[in-house]
C-alpha cells in the first residue's frame, strides 16, 4: 500500500488542500494521503517593496 503524508497547518483544511491531495494521489499513485496536522504554525515575517 502506498500512502503519502501531508503535513501543515489546516486551520481549517480547505478545498486547495484537498484538491491538492486528490492531484498528488493520482499523479504518484498513491492509495491514500493522510493529513497530518502540526500543532503550531511558525509564521515568517513577511515584507513588501511596493
Amino acid at each position: 500500500m502506498r500512502i503519502g503524508f501531508f503535513g501543515g497547518a489546516f486551520n481549517p483544511p480547505t478545498k486547495a488542500h484537498i484538491n491538492l491531495a486528490l492531484r498528488t494521489i493520482e499523479e504518484c499513485k498513491l492509495d491514500k494521503v493522510v493529513f497530518v496536522p502540526v500543532r503550531r504554525f511558525l509564521r515568517k515575517k513577511r515584507t513588501c517593496t511596493i
